[in-house]
C-alpha cells in the first residue's frame, strides 16, 4: 500500500521534478584577443528552437534550459563554438576572430531572403520608429571614458629620440626622487587605466513629433570639482537608427533603413534565431560595388514580431582618409507593446592618419530606463532648449551616483578617478581654467563677476569703415540680477575719428519662451539698405560676422529702441518693436528730396513700428550654465518682417515695408545636399536710400576674398539697390560622389551655385545722388566651387581644407571687360 502511494505521489510530482532538472544559466561571450565583450553575438541551444542574443556588454541569459544543454555560439567574422553546460551557472565564453573565413550566409532560391526582411522592415518603420510615439519618457544614464593608444605614449618617446639622434640636448627642470616617483606613478596609472572618465544621468521627455528636452540631473568629470558641461550618448550618435541618414562629425552616411536600400547596399542573411514566440533574422550589410555614396557596413537583427529593429552594429564602410572614426551598437527591447532602445554604445577613434594607428578613443555606454510610453506630457514642457542642466547637476553627491549609475564602477574607473585627485595643483588648476574657457567661449564673453565683456562690442567695430574700434562693453549677469540686464558700450573709430555709444535695459520675464522687454539707446553707425531680421541678437561666430568685416558704408544713427520678444511655440519666435531715429549718411553723398517742400536733406527723423516672425524646423539649443548653444542649426527657416514709418509719430517718413526670406536644405541619396534661399521684399511709399534693399553682395576689392554664402560673389557690396525685389540663391553640393582620389589629403567637394536677384525702384527722382543701379531686367551670377581640394591634418585633431571657386557675372548688367565679370574666392573648411 505505502508502495502504491509513493507511486502515485511521484507520478503528480513527475513535471515539477521535470522542472526542477531544467538550469537557468546566464552567461559572457568576449574576445579571445582583446578580452572585450561581444555584442549581438547568437547563442542557439542545440536541439531545440531556444536562442538568445548577447547584449551589448556581452551577455545573455536563459530562464530556462533542458538538461545537459550544449549552446552553439556563432557571430560574424568569430569562429563559431559549441560549449557544454554542466552545473554552473554562470560562464564566460571567448570566442576566436576567424581571421579571412567566408561568413556564413543562408542561400535560398529566388529573391535574396534578407530583402524581403529589409523591405518588410522598411514597411513598418512608422510604427516601431521611438520618435514615431505620441510621448515617451526615459532616464538615460551614460559613462564615457577616453583612453590612449600606444601610439599615443609612444609619441614623446619618438620624438626625444629624433631629438637626440639631432644632437640636440633635452632639458628637463630638476626634481627631487618624490616628484620623479609621483610622476612616473601617475603615467603608469593613466597608461594602464583612462585619461579621462564622465558620467551623466539625464531625463528626457519626447511629445511627436519634435518636441524633446533632456535634462542633465547629474553630470560628473575626473577632475574637475563642479562639472559645467556634461557628456550624453547624444554626443556620440543619434537616438534610433530609423532615421534615413546617420549624421556623424558633420558626415552624412545614408542608413540601410532607407528607403530603396537593396538598390545601394549588398544585404546578406546570415543567421536565424528562432525564439518561443517569435525569430531575429541577422543581416550583414555594406555597400555594393560601384556605388559611390557615403555608406555603413555591420549587422542589423530584425524581429519578426513586427519587423522592428532589435540590434544594430554599425561603422563607416569606407574610412579611409578619416581623422575620427566610429562604431556604433544599439540594442531595443520591447516594453508596453513598442520596441525602444535600451542600450547604446559608441567607439569614437582618433587615428594617426601618417602611421593608421590609434592615438585616442571614446567609449560610451549609455543605459535607459524608467520608460515610460504614451503617458501625456504637455506642450507647456517644452521650449527650443533641448537639453539643459538642473542647477545641482555638477553636485551631487556620492551616494547619489551609486543608485544613479547602472551598475557599480570597475577598477579601472574608479583609479581614474582617484588618480585625478593625485594630481599637483598646478594641474589641478590647468584643468579648472580649461573649463572656464569653454564656459568664455559658451557665453560669448568674459566674466568679472557680476559683468561680462561680450566679444560682439569688440567684433562690431572691426570693419573697412571703421578699421577698428577702440572700446569694448558691459553687461551684467544673471550673478547680478535674473530679472534684470543692463548693458552698455563705447569706443572711438580710429578711421572715421568718431565716437559710438549706448546703453540696454532688458526684463527678462519667462526664460522658457524668452519673453523680454528690451529698452535700447544708442549713438552708432548702421548699414544702410540692411534688413537685420532676427540676426542683430545672433552669434558672433556665424557667417554674417565674416560679411559684416566687409562692410564700408555705414549712415550715423542715435537711436531709442523698444522691443518685445517671445516664443509662441518653440519653432515660432515674435519680435515686435518700436523705434525713433535721428539718421544720415556718414561718408557718402546723398540727398533725399521732400517732393511736398520741396527741398533735398540728407538728415531724416523716423518713426517706426515693426513685427517680425521666425519659424524653424530642426533647430535645437543647448542651456549650459548661463549660455544658451545652438546644437543644430535650422534645416527649414521662414523670416518674416512687416514695419510701418510713422509720420503722425514725429517723424519725416511715412511708408510701409515688408520682406521674407525663406532658407531651407535637403539631402538627396546619391545626389548630396541642397540649400537655398529665397528672399522678396517691397516698399509702399517713398523712403530714403538707407530703407531700401541694397542686392546681397561680397565682392571685395582685396586680391584675396573670402566665399561667402547667399551673397552675389561678383557684385560689389553697394552696387544694386531697389524697393522691390526678389532673390534667389541655390547651392548644390555633391560631395565626394563625382570624385574620390586615394590621396587623403585631396578630397574635392564640388559644388555648383546659382544666384538671381530682380528689383524696381518706382520713384527714382526722389534720391539725388543714389549710386547704385537697379536690377529691372535681372541679376545673374553662376559660379562652381571646390571645397579641399587640398587638406591639412593638424594634430590628427581636425582637417584644415584649402579650395576655391570661379564665379561668373552675366546677362544685362555684366560688366564692359568680359575679364571683370570673373571673381576667384578662396574657401576654407574644417573637416574630419
Amino acid at each position: 500500500m505505502l508502495r502504491h502511494l509513493s507511486f502515485f505521489l511521484s507520478f503528480l510530482l513527475l513535471p515539477f521534478m521535470i522542472h526542477a532538472q531544467s538550469v537557468r544559466f546566464t552567461g559572457i561571450v568576449y574576445d579571445s584577443a582583446t578580452k572585450a565583450p561581444l555584442a549581438f553575438v547568437s547563442v542557439g541551444v542545440i536541439g531545440t528552437k531556444k536562442g538568445a542574443v548577447t547584449d551589448i556588454d556581452g551577455r545573455f541569459s536563459f530562464s530556462e534550459l533542458p538538461s545537459k544543454p550544449v549552446l552553439l555560439f556563432s557571430y560574424i567574422g568569430y569562429r563559431s563554438r559549441q560549449v557544454a553546460i554542466g552545473d554552473a551557472s554562470q560562464q564566460s565564453i571567448a570566442l576566436e576572430p576567424a581571421g579571412k573565413q567566408l561568413e556564413t550566409v543562408v542561400i535560398t532560391s529566388g529573391e535574396n531572403p534578407a530583402h524581403r526582411i529589409i523591405r518588410l522592415m522598411q514597411q513598418h518603420k512608422k510604427e516601431n520608429d521611438p520618435e514615431q510615439n505620441p510621448t515617451f519618457k526615459y532616464n538615460a544614464y551614460t559613462m564615457a571614458a577616453l583612453a590612449a593608444g600606444n601610439h599615443f605614449w609612444n609619441m614623446n618617446r619618438m620624438d626625444t629620440s629624433k631629438a637626440k639622434s639631432k644632437g640636440l640636448k633635452i632639458v628637463t627642470k630638476n626634481k627631487d626622487s618624490s616628484g620623479n616617483k609621483m610622476d612616473a606613478e601617475l603615467a603608469k596609472r593613466f597608461r594602464e587605466n583612462y585619461l579621462m572618465l564622465t558620467e551623466s544621468y539625464t531625463e528626457r521627455i519626447f511629445r511627436f513629433p519634435k518636441q524633446s528636452k533632456e535634462t542633465v540631473l547629474a553630470t560628473k568629470i575626473s577632475g574637475l570639482k563642479t562639472a559645467s558641461f556634461a557628456i550624453t550618448a547624444s554626443n556620440f550618435q543619434p537616438f534610433g537608427f530609423y532615421r534615413d541618414y546617420l549624421v556623424m562629425n558633420e558626415n552624412a552616411f545614408v542608413s540601410p533603413v532607407i528607403n530603396g536600400s537593396t538598390g545601394m547596399y549588398q544585404f546578406k542573411l546570415t543567421d536565424v534565431i528562432p525564439h518561443e514566440t517569435d525569430t531575429s533574422f541577422i543581416i550583414s550589410f555594406q555597400p555594393k560595388q560601384g556605388k559611390n555614396f557615403n555608406g555603413l557596413k555591420g549587422i542589423i537583427h530584425i524581429n519578426s514580431d513586427g519587423y522592428a529593429i532589435e540590434n544594430v552594429i554599425a561603422s563607416p564602410a569606407d574610412e579611409t582618409g578619416m581623422i575620427f572614426t566610429f562604431r556604433i551598437q544599439q540594442k531595443y527591447n520591447k516594453i508596453t507593446g513598442h520596441w525602444f532602445p535600451e542600450q547604446l554604445n559608441s567607439t569614437l577613434t582618433q587615428k594617426d592618419l601618417n602611421s593608421d594607428s590609434v592615438m585616442l578613443f571614446w567609449d560610451s555606454k549609455c543605459y535607459i530606463s524608467n520608460v515610460e510610453i504614451g503617458t501625456p506630457i504637455t506642450r507647456k514642457l517644452f521650449s527650443d532648449v533641448e537639453l539643459e542642466y538642473h542647477p545641482l547637476a555638477g553636485r551631487r553627491s556620492d551616494t547619489a551616483w551609486t543608485h544613479m549609475r547602472a551598475d557599480t564602477l570597475t577598477e579601472k574607473e574608479k583609479i581614474t578617478y582617484e588618480t585625478y585627485d593625485m594630481l599637483p595643483p598646478k594641474y589641478k588648476n590647468t584643468i579648472e581654467k580649461a573649463n572656464k574657457a569653454i564656459q568664455i567661449l559658451s557665453i560669448e564673453g568674459i566674466p568679472w563677476g557680476n559683468v561680462d565683456i561680450p566679444f560682439k562690442y569688440i567684433l562690431s567695430g572691426i570693419n573697412k569703415y571703421e578699421t577698428f574700434r577702440l572700446g569694448a562693453g558691459l553687461r551684467t549677469n544673471p550673478g547680478f540680477s535674473r530679472l534684470i540686464t543692463l548693458s552698455g558700450f563705447g569706443g572711438y573709430g580710429l578711421r572715421d575719428k568718431a565716437f559710438k555709444y549706448g546703453s540696454g535695459l532688458l526684463l527678462n520675464f519667462d526664460e522658457r519662451t524668452g519673453t523680454s522687454v528690451s529698452i535700447n539707446y544708442a549713438r552708432d553707425i548702421t548699414e544702410p539698405g540692411n534688413v537685420d531680421y532676427f540676426v542683430r541678437n545672433g552669434s558672433v561666430f556665424s557667417n554674417q560676422t565674416l560679411r559684416n568685416f566687409q562692410t564700408s558704408r555705414m549712415d550715423s544713427v542715435e537711436q531709442v529702441r523698444i522691443e518685445l520678444n517671445t516664443r509662441i511655440r518653440p519653432s515660432i519666435q515674435l519680435n515686435t518693436w518700436w523705434l525713433h531715429e535721428d539718421r544720415s549718411p556718414a561718408g557718402y553723398p546723398y540727398e533725399f528730396k521732400d517732393d511736398v517742400n520741396k527741398i533735398n536733406y540728407r538728415r531724416f527723423i523716423n518713426a517706426e513700428l515693426g513685427i517680425g516672425f521666425r519659424l524653424t524646423r530642426g533647430e535645437s539649443f543647448v542651456r549650459m550654465g548661463r549660455a544658451k548653444i545652438r546644437n543644430k542649426p535650422p534645416t527649414t527657416q521662414f523670416l518674416v518682417q512687416l514695419s510701418r514709418g510713422m509720420k503722425e509719430w514725429s517723424g519725416d517718413l511715412n511708408y510701409t515695408k515688408a520682406a521674407l526670406q525663406l532658407n531651407h536644405s535637403f539631402r538627396l541619396k546619391k545626389l548630396g545636399f541642397t540649400s537655398f534661399q529665397v528672399e522678396a521684399g517691397q516698399v509702399w511709399g517713398d523712403v530714403p536710400y538707407s530703407y531700401l534693399f541694397n542686392a546681397k553682395a561680397s565682392r571685395s576689392e582685396n586680391k584675396i576674398s573670402v566665399h561667402i554664402p547667399n551673397t552675389f560673389q561678383t557684385v560689389r557690396l553697394y552696387e544694386f539697390a531697389s524697393d522691390r525685389m526678389a532673390s534667389l540663391f541655390i547651392q548644390h553640393n555633391f560631395g565626394n560622389l563625382l570624385f574620390k582620389p586615394s590621396n587623403i589629403l585631396i578630397r574635392p567637394e564640388f559644388l555648383v551655385v546659382q544666384n538671381i536677384t530682380y528689383g524696381s525702384l518706382q520713384n527714382r527722382i526722389v534720391h539725388h545722388n543714389l549710386d547704385a543701379t537697379v536690377p529691372e531686367k535681372g541679376l545673374f551670377e553662376s559660379g562652381l566651387l571646390v571645397k579641399n581640394l587640398y587638406r591639412k591634418s593638424i594634430l590628427s585633431l581636425f582637417y584644415v581644407g584649402v579650395g576655391g571657386g570661379v564665379f561668373y557675372r552675366y546677362g544685362s548688367y555684366a560688366l564692359p571687360k568680359a575679364i571683370d565679370n570673373w571673381v576667384f574666392k578662396w574657401g576654407f573648411d574644417l573637416s574630419f
